[in-house]
């Protein structure tokens, strides 16, 4: 998860919320840090036939769970150990975070920090614009 948190630490999409109550015009707030919420379950003691049933319980009230565009973050992971060397990594996000685009780039960013991580050396993320006329054109 320490790839992960470093990433969203890189990219500011990750850190924002919306305000749209009590205020003239919708606010785009992008905090300065934000933890990311990871739910571990340990269904080792199940059978694997309770494993995909449990599995697809979990997945449709995830999916029901939705977000509230004025909570950060925007996302949540799950950790799923199945046995001793076997896991199901689950991440949920709002489709408003991420496009076909942005997404390959935020996997390459988790992956570069996964690799720096894992030989304990830097991390070294490109840097990144934080205008949104980068992306308006």
């Amino acid at each position: 998860m320490q790839a992960w948190q470093q990433t969203v630490n890189h990219h500011p999409i990750l850190r924002t919320g919306l305000v749209w109550e009590d205020v003239e015009e919708p606010l785009q707030i992008v905090y300065r840090q934000v933890d990311i919420p990871c739910e571990h379950l340990d269904w080792r003691g199940c059978s694997v036939e309770e494993q995909q049933t449990k599995l697809r319980a979990y997945l449709q009230q995830d999916r029901m769970q939705g977000f509230d565009l004025s909570q950060i973050p925007l996302m949540r992971f799950a950790i799923i150990r199945m046995s001793d060397d076997s896991y199901e990594f689950l991440w949920t996000y709002h489709h408003i975070l991420l496009d076909g685009w942005s997404l390959p780039i935020l996997l390459k960013d988790v992956f570069i920090c996964y690799d720096a991580l894992s030989r304990k050396t830097a991390v070294q993320l490109e840097h990144i614009g934080h205008s949104r006329t980068t992306f308006a054109g």
